[in-house]
């Protein structure tokens, strides 16, 4: 046809003849792996050409396509392959075909020597949100993994501060992050050089959020060194919640562990208390409720498993507070309990339908990024 021959005459330059030959009879049914072959062998003779052209003439994954070629590109010729990918971003940058690029271009690299501070600065010029917030988490966990972790913190620190985006704010915060997944005291004792500094907000509690994800115990047994103030108590709640939603049994038997008069862990068991119950083991919070010696705080508690009961299965709560008769003071932190779970359970129906939905939209479409 008149289109398969155009095809064929774009591609019969130099030594692509047997290119055109294996796919002219079947361009619109190429699988991924030689999708990614093609791509990897054009790039490597005529980059630009590969970019600009070569996804029209295979009906494939365009992200797939250019991802590839721009990795192979960004290798042999980094600079080039920057300008270009910087030349054919949409404005929003949040399409996942731009997000496929900037990600393939931050791979490909770190697969050579190339000097990484004109792709930083690249970075840098990125829209606020998950533009940059994706490329630059990236260019940090590469950059560790392929450059070191002594060469990585003098990239980092030497980021000038000038930026009234606070560029290396973000920078240092995404930075703590990425260095506590290879080793958490490299990122403590860095942390602690700049924690006290504009760029340092919130280092101790990212490291803490991250670390607490693989070593729970570990991660309290830090942040209970920490001064004593709202921040310790907040960043404590935080931490031991997640290790509850990890390893609930783990992060139970090691609070019960803690000595009974240690009173920054209080507001940890009834976090405790709280996650049997929305486990669907309310018997078990009711009990471990009633196990504690003060009468206020044994009320509390009782109140806090209750009002989760009562929030997801009413009738079997309400029978059992008909059968044991706890007090007004218990049954009025119920109450309370009940409604601000019920709001929040509507709240995450919400969100999650939302989520749905942006899901069956065209991938195309800019989707707000969860840091």
């Amino acid at each position: 046809t008149p289109l398969t021959c155009r095809r064929q005459r774009q591609m019969c330059i130099r030594d692509r003849p047997e290119i055109t030959a294996t796919y002219r009879d079947a361009w619109h049914a190429v699988d991924e792996t030689s999708t990614v072959m093609l791509a990897i062998w054009w790039a490597q003779r005529d980059p630009v050409s590969a970019f600009n052209e070569g996804h029209t003439y295979i009906r494939t994954s365009q992200n797939l396509w250019s991802a590839t070629v721009v990795r192979i590109w960004a290798r042999s010729a980094p600079d080039e392959a920057l300008q270009a990918i910087a030349a054919s971003q949409m404005p929003s940058m949040a399409t996942e075909w731009s997000r496929s690029l900037r990600l393939a271009l931050v791979r490909g690299w770190f697969d050579g020597e190339a000097d990484p501070m004109p792709l930083l600065d690249y970075i840098r010029t990125l829209p606020v949100g998950r533009p940059v917030k994706e490329t630059l988490d990236a260019f940090l966990e590469r950059l560790v993994d392929a450059r070191g972790i002594e060469q990585a913190v003098e990239i980092v620190e030497g980021i000038d501060a000038g930026d009234a985006r606070g560029f290396r704010r973000d920078v240092f915060q995404r930075f703590a992050t990425v260095l506590t997944t290879t080793d958490p005291q490299a990122a403590i004792d860095w942390a602690s050089r700049h924690v006290e500094t504009p760029a340092g907000e919130l280092l101790y509690q990212r490291i803490a959020r991250r670390w607490s994800r693989s070593d729970g115990p570990a991660t309290l047994e830090w942040v209970m060194s920490w001064p004593d103030d709202p921040t310790r108590s907040r960043a404590l709640l935080a931490n031991y919640r997640i290790f509850l939603s990890r390893d609930g049994e783990g992060a139970i038997a090691w609070l019960d562990a803690r000595p009974e008069d240690d009173t920054a862990l209080r507001l940890l068991y009834r976090a405790s208390v709280s996650y049997l119950a929305r486990r669907g083991q309310p018997l078990e919070a009711i009990a471990r409720a009633e196990a504690v010696e003060d009468a206020k705080r044994r009320e509390n508690l009782l109140g806090t498993a209750l009002g989760e009961w009562l929030a997801t299965d009413q009738a079997a709560a309400e029978r059992w507070i008909a059968e044991r008769g706890p007090s007004e003071e218990v049954l009025r932190e119920a109450r309370k309990q009940q409604r601000g779970r019920r709001q929040s359970l509507t709240a995450a129906a919400r969100a999650n339908a939302g989520r749905s939905a942006d899901t069956n939209m065209d991938s195309s479409t800019e989707v707000q990024a969860i840091d």
